[in-house]
């Protein structure tokens, strides 16, 4: 059976979606990183850890489709837009529906984390996570200290839960742990990630989503890659080539 490794699927994916707005490049490697420094200050979990991570390797694809601007980002307007869109596209893969629901609430504050039901808790929960992280790291791209922006937060304690806070707190009093962030997010690795693999079923949903993702920046190829896919599938059938091969060939027709 044909096995694809999911964080290094994830780490692939996310170095396109960060192509696409340069001005954030590696923002959601950085944003990774931070989340699992925050998990493990928290002593999380490693099933939690690792969902954590990968959610925030993903965490903003909505804002591809949308075509959201780098400033939408910067100053935090329409989030909850590009976390609903992320959701939508991510829930069609059965493999990512875990990390599907922390992006649906990955820029929901405390206050409305602490009102949704008790079944989406715990999402809503690990989605304050990675928007504290997400805060995080845009912060350190600004002229602030760590520590200044730190006290900068303390001034809005609510829109994160207390204990995260104070993880990000401890994290912020140590400035070595932001020097040479983007080259420390390159190298960064969650337990047991070579034993995350998906299936091949699940790997050409998820190669359709990456297609959909590519297109969908401009409406002359709104459709390409899954036309190229279909095309090469038909030839692949007329030239008479083994069935076997013909699931790699629509694949690769999805992610050229």
């Amino acid at each position: 059976m044909l096995l694809f490794n999911k964080f290094e699927l994830i780490g692939a994916f996310t170095i396109v979606v960060d192509m696409v707005n340069t001005n954030l490049a590696n923002h959601h490697q950085r944003t990774a990183y931070l989340a699992d420094q925050l998990c493990r200050k928290l002593d999380m979990p490693q099933d939690d850890r690792q969902q954590v991570v990968l959610t925030s390797l993903m965490h903003d694809i909505g804002v591809v489709p949308l075509r959201a601007k780098v400033d939408d980002l910067l100053f935090e307007r329409d989030m909850n837009l590009h976390s609903w869109a992320g959701w939508m596209m991510l829930r069609s893969c059965p493999v990512f529906e875990g990390e599907a629901a922390l992006i649906r609430y990955h820029h929901y504050r405390w206050a409305e984390v602490r009102r949704v039901g008790r079944e989406a808790f715990h999402s809503a929960k690990l989605g304050n996570l990675i928007c504290l992280a997400d805060h995080l790291d845009i912060i350190s791209r600004g002229d602030k200290s760590p520590r200044e922006a730190a006290a900068d937060m303390k001034t809005d304690q609510a829109s994160y839960a207390p204990a995260y806070l104070e993880a990000a707190f401890d994290m912020l009093d140590d400035p070595e742990l932001f020097a040479d962030l983007g080259e420390k997010s390159k190298r960064m690795d969650i337990p047991d990630s070579k034993h995350l693999f998906i299936d091949l079923q699940d790997m050409l949903i998820f190669a359709d989503i990456f297609a959909t993702l590519i297109d969908s920046r401009s409406p002359f190829t709104a459709s390409h890659s899954r036309s190229v896919a279909h095309l090469a599938l038909y030839l692949h059938q007329l030239a008479g080539l083994p069935r076997v091969d013909a699931h790699n060939i629509f694949m690769a027709g999805l992610l050229h």
